[in-house]
């Protein structure tokens, strides 16, 4: 019988270390929606198939087809002021995510000659593009979509909304179609963020 004790106890050992390096603790897991808040928390989230969705890139990151060390990889919010009085903001927002080793993104951008400058319901002003740990990729905006500004501050340097995006996979594809759901974001203006674990 001591000849079976040893071989089985290094192999739970081995069994214990390996399961130690290979696991590596998830941030996205158990996620929770940010509030809709409206104060510039550089917050933003929404739910896809039951699943939060909250933006997450660690700084100095390398992962494939991240790049490496994108200081705005988590949200980049870029608003440029435009027009004679200087008063119209055009806006680009990226969010994105990586999780289990592949990303997800959403990028937000104003559509030609759109321009978001009060507040109310905007989904005839902007494109959405969502690429998901699959790489398929969504563009087709779907009746039914909204995506409403909850304050625009131009003073404070803030924006917040939410939002609901129904969209369909680019280009036809399978024709899947993905909602997200209870998006909100509350953001300053012009913020890159990256997360430092």
């Amino acid at each position: 019988m001591k000849t079976f004790k040893t071989p089985l106890l290094l192999l739970a050992l081995c069994t214990m270390l390996l399961t130690t390096m290979t696991c590596k603790k998830d941030p996205t897991k158990n996620a929770v929606l940010p509030p809709a808040t409206q104060a510039g928390k550089n917050t933003a989230g929404f739910i896809l198939n039951n699943e939060v969705w909250v933006p997450y890139y660690k700084c100095g990151g390398s992962m494939a087809g991240s790049g490496s060390g994108n200081a705005c990889g988590k949200i980049s919010a870029e608003y440029h002021l435009t027009g004679p009085d200087k008063s119209v903001f055009d806006c680009q927002f990226r969010r994105k995510r990586e999780k289990a080793g592949k990303s997800s993104s959403l990028t937000l951008y104003n559509r030609i000659g759109a321009k978001i400058t009060s507040l109310g319901n905007k989904i005839d002003s902007i494109g959405v593009e969502f690429s998901d740990e699959n790489d398929d990729n969504y563009t087709r905006l779907q009746p039914g979509s909204k995506f409403i500004i909850t304050r625009l501050d131009t003073v404070n340097k803030i924006i917040s909304g939410e939002f609901e995006f129904i969209l369909n996979e680019y280009n036809g594809g399978s024709g899947k179609q993905i909602t997200l759901k209870n998006g909100r974001f509350d953001l300053q203006m012009n913020v890159c963020l990256c997360d430092s674990k």
